[in-house]
């Protein structure tokens, strides 16, 4: 039996309206509810929760090979200074200032061994060793980038470097005279820029780069140091300041 024509256009415009074009379809299925915002939202936040300590202590990580690194060098720079000089340290002597200054030991560490200078031109271990950095005389005012922690923000506390000498060298001590060259140390931190905190060179909390006479570089907790064991605290200026049973560590900073 044949439907009327009248009857089949009418069904067809009742299901026009219900239809869908392929366009609308896209619409529909690439449209976000505010559900799924909040979702994605709180998953990305998760995400560079997680992943930001890991960015963060890798830097730090960075910064801490890259002060090895720098403290390496100037260690070799010393190093070549005292096969000049007659395998003699660095000397606070060599500065009449510094030598104007007898027995005044925190003259000398703060003028020679810190090189945090009252005046351009004064003398420290950063002044004789530069010469042996970038092969130029230029004096301290042209401090190498190896005489720098990148952690190390304090350019105004510390504007020739991040490092401290020791004092007991700088005494006018020869390389025949250090009975351990790989366990005293040479130069450290002057504060722990890599723990977490502010660490100073007594604290026993602090871990810190440290390069040996030898000129290898070692991490050290300062509680491990020889002197925090037999001592009141952490002191790597002189040749042995611990207490007890110090014989067996005689220049040793380091008990191994």
């Amino acid at each position: 039996m044949r439907l009327p024509r009248a009857f089949v256009h009418n069904c067809n415009s009742d299901i026009a309206p219900t239809t869908t074009t392929p366009q609308s379809q896209r619409k529909r299925l690439h449209a976000f509810t505010l559900l799924e915002l909040i979702i994605v939202c709180v998953i990305i936040f998760i995400l560079a929760a997680i992943t930001m300590p890991v960015f963060a202590r890798a830097r730090q990580m960075a910064q801490r090979t890259a002060c090895a690194s720098n403290m390496h060098h100037s260690a070799l720079s010393i190093a070549l200074y005292t096969e000049d000089y007659d395998s003699k340290f660095p000397t606070y002597l060599a500065d009449p200032e510094s030598a104007s200054h007898p027995f005044d030991l925190l003259y000398w560490h703060d003028h020679f061994c810190r090189a945090v200078p009252e005046y351009k031109g004064e003398t420290s271990w950063v002044s004789l060793a530069i010469p042996y950095m970038n092969r130029s005389r230029s004096g301290i005012s042209a401090s190498s980038p190896a005489l720098l922690c990148p952690a190390d923000q304090d350019r105004t506390a510390r504007p020739l470097t991040s490092y401290e000498y020791k004092l007991w060298l700088a005494g006018g001590e020869y390389l025949d005279q250090v009975s351990n060259p790989t366990n005293m140390a040479l130069l450290w931190e002057e504060w722990a820029y890599h723990t977490d905190g502010e660490a100073s060179e007594h604290d026993r909390r602090a871990q810190m780069n440290i390069v040996f006479v030898d000129s290898h570089v070692s991490w050290i907790r300062l509680s491990d140091t020889t002197s925090a064991r037999f001592g009141t605290g952490p002191d790597l200026h002189w040749s042995f300041v611990g207490l007890g049973t110090a014989e067996q560590y005689t220049g040793s900073d380091v008990a191994r």
